[in-house]
């Protein structure tokens, strides 16, 4: 898995490179090319905006269960309140995460420096 998610990025940029590289307007071609680690700079920071978000939410989630538990009975229900607060800002966190770099590199891809137009 390890693997695959190191190479993921390489295999990002090459369907940006298919989809612009074999797109015309007009009669004119667009071509595009940009280093790989410029997209892996993205996905790094995307990477600590997850660490990030999962170690706020967890935090979080533990200090909401401990206070809400504290002096009560319903530590089960409380315990299952504060994972699902913790799942759901995760969920929320991976989507905007994704939003992220999806746009990010999709604008790397377009301003990029053109290269060689082949006919």
């Amino acid at each position: 898995m390890l693997t695959l998610g190191g190479v993921w990025p390489l295999a990002h940029r090459a369907r940006d490179y298919y989809f612009i590289n074999n797109h015309s307007f007009g009669g004119k071609r667009f071509a595009t090319k940009f280093a790989g680690w410029s997209i892996y700079k993205i996905y790094l920071i995307s990477l600590g905006l997850l660490f990030l978000a999962a170690v706020t939410s967890s935090l979080g989630a533990s200090l909401f269960g401990f206070l809400l538990a504290r002096g009560q009975n319903g530590v089960l229900a409380s315990n299952q309140l504060a994972i699902g607060m913790s799942v759901l800002t995760l969920s929320v966190t991976w989507v905007a995460v994704a939003s992220y770099v999806y746009t990010r590199v999709f604008n790397l891809a377009r301003s990029a420096q053109p290269g060689p137009i082949v006919r």
